[in-house]
């Protein structure tokens, strides 16, 4: 991953959310969390040499991604036939779309929800959890997920999502992994025999890998910049072999919920599994 897209990443899915959803906070939880924070960021400078002043002037060009994160839950929730018991996120950061689905209009009852936040960084679920604690909601819970090891987090989900009607997306985490591993299939089929109804929504920059919905110049434009930025290459290959190998199918495609300044679509994949 090259030092500007490291740049973006950080800005887009960390930095600037913490300071979106700082309206929750009181002095004490910025206390509470400040510590938890100062330790991702030096991990983050750490692994991607940037400097945080680097990180600050960036910021300020990152404002559309509360946009592009509601166009995104909009997709999520806006076709779903059934009142969710659980939302889980998988490679969720510090649980930001989730607070924004508790606090927005995009499922009918969001306070009687259970909301998972599944993700790889511990800091950021520290970080997760003392958001929902702040905001007096008790049915969070935060665990550890790891695309390249999805099945370890079974073992934890299991009792949460037994038997539940629920609602799974990723929204731009897959882009972050080249290539997924092909367990990732199994660790959805998995959710789909332990659920009552599963529906899983991926919000991915994959429309090039369904060039037959875009026109070519298009596909091209999101080849290069999916390239360039070592982006996600086979979601959509692991898809047809889901759709292939269980009785989850595709519900909806859309090529475009979002565009990216620089000219990258973030697609919509729904699939559904009763």
């Amino acid at each position: 991953m090259n030092i500007k897209h490291k740049l973006d990443f950080l800005c887009y899915s960390w930095w600037l959310v913490c300071k979106e959803i700082s309206y929750v906070a009181n002095a004490s939880f910025e206390e509470k969390i400040a510590e938890n924070f100062r330790l991702w960021k030096e991990a983050c400078f750490t692994y991607t040499e940037i400097s945080e002043f680097q990180i600050d002037s960036s910021v300020k060009s990152a404002l559309l991604h509360g946009k592009q994160s509601s166009s995104c839950l909009k997709y999520v929730f806006d076709s779903s036939t059934h009142q969710p018991d659980v939302v889980i996120e998988l490679g969720g950061g510090i649980g930001h779309n989730l607070v924004r689905v508790l606090n927005g209009s995009f499922i009918n009852a969001p306070h009687k929800t259970l909301y998972v936040n599944a993700e790889c960084n511990k800091n950021g679920l520290s970080i997760s959890q003392d958001i929902f604690e702040s905001m007096n909601y008790p049915r969070s819970k935060n665990i550890l997920f790891n695309y390249y090891d999805p099945m370890s987090s079974i073992p934890e989900l299991l009792p949460l999502l037994a038997g539940k009607i629920v609602s799974l997306f990723t929204l731009t985490s897959i882009e972050q992994i080249s290539y997924l591993p092909h367990e990732f299939n199994k660790f959805l089929i998995e959710l789909s025999d332990i659920t009552s109804s599963l529906e899983i929504t991926f919000c991915e920059p994959v429309s090039f890998q369904y060039p037959q919905f875009i026109p070519s110049g298009l596909k091209e434009q999101n080849l290069h910049l999916a390239n360039n930025f070592q982006h996600n290459l086979n979601l959509c290959e692991l898809v047809h072999e889901l759709i292939d190998q269980s009785g989850i199918s595709l519900q909806s495609y859309y090529p475009s919920i979002f565009r990216i300044k620089n000219g990258l679509d973030i697609s919509g994949l729904k699939l559904i599994s009763r």
